[in-house]
């Protein structure tokens, strides 16, 4: 639910009425709860007691007061949690807007996650806030009452809450009084007592009452309030108030009726008539009145006015004036004397109203309580597209679930809006059926550009590669130029399609326009998801700096009032990661991974999406040597994905564990491997089976087949040349570079190495030259006039800084230590034990064992101190 659609009247502090009795003691209650440091202040009563006027009272000459009105609607968890989130924004703008954002999201992640962000910008926040529930007795959800549950037991201490209610919420109420953190106003603390019943005939009344007619109006309304006002207006103009008052006797309700009978009899005709057929509504303004009473604009926005002064039981909401509401009790009663007829022109008329006004979550329950259900559902096919424009999926379906599904079935949008609301919040199996309900439908719609979009789509999803280019193409030509949502679907389907056939130029091409579309639909997520899939495809295509430059630029875009990065920005952090990555920055890599993995799990709970970021960290632990760490992630998230049966996630942990096994030099693992994918890699997927071909090479190499590595590559790099990947040409040409060394044939591997060098050195691909290792410092030295600095930050990088004169490492260590490798045989050389090595470096023990065990047989040594010896001797360490 976007904030353009919240009613900001229920954010506003309802204006206080003057002259009000004065309620000291429940006001220095209420300000010793505060003060003390209660969680809680709840202020529990029937109808008519007088909370939200103490509330009000309370508030005057208070800072940073967050107000929300509740009513029923509120008791959709999300919508809850939106209301809760703007009221928080009305004291600071930054609370809450990473969860503003999630909650914009068409998937969203478990209640509990969003609350917890919630709580987290609360606490960060520098203001004392007070956020106050006004009748939170409208909520019927358990999940909105595990909402307030949570924020009630994790409060910050920055917050306090005040709830008004006329029952106790479920809540741990007997432990927070037990820690002292309860502020309790109940009925028998908000009863007026004798002195205040006299207080207020003087002011209300204008009456000096003697002691027995005090008597008797205490007993008769009990320091009712409610009974006492309507006392007060059902004396106006009588000239024996006390005969009058004398004369009733009875329960609460019997003493309503009668006053009221009372008060109205008093009123003229137009004012019975404006009472009375106002009282269904929610809330109102003169305009909505006018709507519902025949009456004009300007006669209503008089009658309000003196509605207010006569102290007619309304209630104003904004400080303006604008808006009202009748209090809860007086507009119960008023609704009793109206006809179903009567109710029901009442709410055609007010839905009218609010559908004119594009109000249309207000309109809907009066279209329905009208009965007239083809007319809402009519509205709500018409604001349909507008809603997914905005990526609110969730108001949508909500909206949609009041409808039977035939009703849905003959509007002209609402049913195909439907299957993309459903199938973008994770319900693929309702978009299938909707689906295929509109196909047999009367109106069929199948050729239409929406339909077809959904439905390769769904091919997509499934992946179902056959024919999916083809059928992109069809449902984009079908679309016309203004169908910017569904066009933007359909362009990301042929992007994906496009890629999947190895045409990266069309592929980036139409992310492009995806991307474009989604901004001008200032659709976040539409925006954002195509630009990561650009990016991706533009670290693969050698275009570096250009794929950096759009992700800072999106990173700058997505930002709350302090600065810090929306979840959704999740979607950039992780080709950011990537791009750090082959730049050989391998703590800002790790830094853009985490923090993609952090904001994602804020966006989707602690479930992982495609893991990109926790690919990357595994890599990342690789390059620094720490293979335990790299081994210990894959096995985690390889048991993720098998639980969750997400095989693409799988599929990527077997090519880390094959890229591990081959850096240990483990052929016999690795052929098993490679055995296993190379069944699965009969696929018209060119990128897995790019992928796959690579890791082959680097095996074939391993197991001393050169000439076989040479050949498979051959065909690798005509296709690689003529897709136009030159990031995946420039690994495929360093493979060739050491397949040419394997062979003793140097013509050849200075010529693939200078024209890796050409591709690489403008774009900054550091990372897939640093990995080749000392092998290949020979050659760069020799062709250094091609990038000088590119080549010298090579040589930098590389693990020892040897004496880079021949292909071998320094004398009796074959194998060069890595970047991590060289810090732990630092720190072993200053004495330092695994424990305080592990503690330094963030790693496991373990981890710090595994590594010693490489050191020592790199070096060829059998202990700690021969090992830190042998490091001086070869200058890797001071």
């Amino acid at each position: 639910m976007s904030p353009a659609r919240l009613l900001t009247t229920k954010l506003n502090i309802p204006r206080s009425r003057p002259n009000l009795v004065e309620r000291q003691h429940l006001l220095e209650k209420m300000d010793g709860g505060l003060q003390a440091g209660s969680r809680l202040t709840l202020i529990c009563a029937p109808a008519g007691y007088g909370k939200t006027t103490l509330v009000t009272t309370w508030v005057q000459n208070k800072q940073n007061i967050a107000w929300l009105s509740l009513n029923a609607d509120e008791s959709q968890p999300v919508r809850f949690l939106t209301y809760i989130t703007a009221a928080f924004q009305t004291i600071d703008a930054s609370i809450g807007e990473g969860v503003q954002s999630i909650l914009e999201m068409p998937q969203q992640p478990a209640l509990e996650d969003m609350v917890t962000e919630l709580v987290n910008n609360l606490a960060k926040s520098s203001q004392n806030i007070v956020l106050i529930l006004d009748d939170y007795h409208a909520i019927k959800s358990a999940r909105v009452h595990d909402v307030l549950d949570f924020l009630v037991e994790h409060t910050p201490q920055n917050l306090h809450l005040i709830i008004t209610t006329r029952e106790d919420p479920p809540l741990p109420l007997a432990r927070l009084r037990a820690r002292g953190q309860l502020t309790e106003i109940r009925a028998h603390d908000l009863r007026f007592s004798r002195q205040e019943i006299s207080t207020f005939c003087l002011q209300a009344m204008h009456l000096t009452a003697s002691d027995a007619l005090l008597e008797h109006l205490e007993r008769l309304t009990e320091g009712w309030i409610s009974g006492l006002q309507m006392a007060g207006l059902a004396v106006q103009g009588q000239k024996d108030i006390n005969s009058l008052l004398e004369s009733f006797d009875g329960s609460h309700r019997y003493i309503i009726d009668y006053l009221m009978d009372e008060v109205l009899s008093l009123q003229p005709v137009e004012i019975r008539t404006f009472l009375q057929r106002t009282s269904i509504l929610e809330r109102f303004n003169a305009g909505l009145c006018a709507a519902v009473t025949g009456m004009p604009e300007v006669v209503c926005a008089a009658m309000l006015d003196d509605l207010e002064r006569k102290n007619l039981f309304l209630v104003a909401l904004d400080p303006t004036g604008h808006w009202y509401r009748y209090h809860h009790l007086f507009g119960d009663i008023l609704r009793t004397s109206l006809s179903a007829e009567a109710e029901r022109e009442i709410h055609h008329l007010a839905a009218v109203w609010f559908d004119n006004s594009t109000l249309t979550s207000e309109a809907l329950p009066h279209y329905l309580a009208a009965g007239e259900v083809e007319q809402a559902a009519s509205m709500v096919d018409k604001a349909a597209l507008q809603v997914l424009y905005q990526g609110e999926m969730r108001t949508l379906l909500e909206w949609c679930a009041s409808f039977p599904e035939q009703i849905i079935l003959r509007q002209k949008n609402l049913a195909i809006c439907m299957a993309a609301a459903n199938l973008f919040s994770g319900e693929a199996g309702k978009a299938a059926a909707a689906l295929s309900q509109l196909k047999t439908a009367k109106q069929d719609v199948s050729s239409s550009g929406r339909y077809l979009t959904l439905a390769a789509l769904m091919k997509l999803y499934s992946g179902q590669t056959a024919s999916l280019l083809e059928e992109a193409q069809i449902a984009l030509k079908a679309l016309p130029a203004d169908e910017v949502f569904f066009r933007a679907i359909a362009l990301q389907v042929l992007a994906t399609a496009y890629q999947w056939e190895g045409n990266y130029t069309r592929s980036s091409s139409a992310y492009e326009q995806a991307y474009h579309l989604g901004r001008e639909m200032k659709n976040a997520f539409a925006s954002l998801t195509a630009l990561a899939n650009l990016v991706y495809n533009l670290i693969d295509m050698g275009q570096l700096v250009y794929a950096e430059k759009l992700c800072l630029h999106a990173i700058s875009q997505y930002v709350d009032h302090r600065n810090r990065p929306l979840p959704i920005l999740s979607l950039v952090y992780n080709p950011l990661c990537t791009i750090r990555f082959e730049q050989n920055q391998l703590d800002e890599a790790e830094e853009y991974g985490r923090l993609a993995l952090s904001l994602s799990h804020k966006m989707y709970s602690s479930k992982m999406t495609g893991g990109d970021a926790e690919t990357k960290l595994v890599e990342i632990a690789f390059a620094r040597g720490d293979i335990a760490a790299g081994l210990e992630m894959i096995s985690s998230i390889r048991q993720f994905a098998h639980r969750e049966k997400i095989t693409f996630i799988a599929n990527k942990m077997d090519f880390l564990e094959l890229s591990f096994l081959l850096r240990q030099g483990d052929a016999a693992n690795a052929k098993r491997i490679i055995e296993s994918m190379q069944s699965e890699m009969h696929t018209p997927l060119a990128a897995a089976r790019h992928i796959f071909l690579l890791y082959k090479l680097r095996y074939l190499l391993l197991i001393k087949h050169p000439q076989e590595a040479l050949a498979e590559s051959d065909d690798l790099l005509n296709e690689f040349r003529l897709s136009n990947v030159n990031g995946k040409l420039i690994v495929l040409l360093l493979l060739r570079v050491k397949i040419h060394q394997a062979l003793k044939d140097d013509v050849l591997a200075q010529s693939d190495l200078k024209e890796a060098l050409m591709l690489a050195a403008p774009q900054g691909y550091l990372w897939q030259f640093v990995r080749m290792g000392a092998t290949i410092a020979p050659l760069l030295k020799q062709n250094r006039q091609i990038a000088p600095e590119f080549i010298d930050s090579i040589l930098e990088k590389l693990p020892g800084k040897q004496d880079f004169g021949t292909t071998a490492g320094p004398t009796g260590m074959p194998e060069p230590l890595s970047e991590q490798e060289i810090r732990i045989t630092r720190m072993m050389s200053a004495g330092m034990s695994n424990q305080q090595i592990a503690s330094e470096l963030f790693i496991s023990v373990g981890t710090v064992k595994w590594h010693v065990h490489n050191i020592l047989g790199k070096l060829n040594t059998t202990s700690r101190t021969q090992a830190a010896a042998r490091a001086r001797e070869l200058e890797l360490i001071v």
